[in-house]
């Protein structure tokens, strides 16, 4: 019953504050914004390129006709519908993941510095009924959100763009990946965040630590088999021209479990932490 009681009251907090439209907002705002800044650059870069070609023919020098060529190539580049769509969701796993924890911030541990869960916890309320609907509602939204939003992405660039087209499975297999790689994010920051009571902190720590973990797995070439692995997948696995979904299967599918596995460890991890420290006021001082 605590359970059912607290995802009510995360529900309300969520629907209440407008962080929830807040999380839509950002999701489908940066999923959506680069399809549609590519396509600008696109009509911009062909413009210039057939206005130089019209109005300064037998002007032009042979610098300015590759300048011109250079300029077509790169109009060329920008209707790809599969260059956009990859990068919609790096931007959502990066932008969208950092607005996603700041809106957060109040649930994923700065409530316990406003002590508004003195009162529960003396009542009876236990860390577990604490935790669990915040792991359960936060991380599922965000899932559903994203993969909406991606889905949606894949077929707005099918739309606006000529050149390499989004095949059918990838257009719902990629938003897929953001998805879980973003949700396995927001786990490890709500248990930072949760942890420590200080979720500014965890915020720049998971951001920073996201960057480094990529840059080391990637230096060492322990690129497969992690959850991090998710992320690289989503920026190349549709550009790659020698990517092959049956050779990176075994791959992909460790990933998945990973990430499933240890945003599940987070809240372990969170329990076990907060149960230690034994939140309590008994020790606070008179305010008069």
């Amino acid at each position: 019953m605590q359970i059912k009681d607290g995802l009510r009251k995360e529900w309300l907090f969520f629907t209440r504050t407008r962080r929830l439209m807040g999380v839509i907002i950002a999701v489908f705002a940066v999923a959506f914004a680069t399809p549609l800044l590519y396509k600008f650059m696109e009509i911009l870069l062909t413009s210039i390129k057939n206005y130089g070609s019209a109005s300064a023919s037998g002007i032009l020098t042979e610098q300015d006709m590759q300048e011109l060529s250079s300029l077509g190539g790169l109009a060329g580049f920008m209707s790809s519908a599969s260059y956009a769509f990859s990068n919609a969701m790096l931007l959502v796993c990066d932008t969208s993941m950092l607005i996603i924890a700041l809106l957060l911030m109040s649930a994923c541990g700065g409530e316990q510095k406003k002590r508004s869960i003195m009162i529960p916890l003396c009542s009876g309320l236990s860390y577990k009924d604490y935790l669990l609907p915040k792991f359960i509602l936060y991380p599922a939204t965000t899932f559903v959100m994203t993969y909406i939003s991606g889905v949606l992405t894949a077929f707005m660039c099918n739309a606006m763009f000529s050149q390499d087209k989004i095949s059918t499975d990838m257009v719902f297999f990629v938003p897929f990946l953001t998805a879980v790689y973003l949700t396995f994010i927001i786990s490890v920051y709500m248990a930072l965040g949760l942890s420590t009571g200080r979720p500014g902190i965890a915020v720049i720590i998971t951001l920073v630590g996201q960057s480094l973990v990529i840059m080391i797995l990637a230096g060492l070439k322990m690129t497969r088999f992690n959850p991090f692995s998710l992320y690289s997948l989503v920026g190349s696995m549709l550009l790659d021209a020698d990517f092959s979904l049956e050779k990176e299967a075994a791959s992909i599918t460790m990933a998945v479990i990973l990430s499933v596995v240890l945003s599940v460890v987070m809240y372990f991890i969170a329990f076990t932490v907060m149960s230690a420290k034994n939140i309590n006021n008994r020790e606070d001082k008179p305010q008069f």
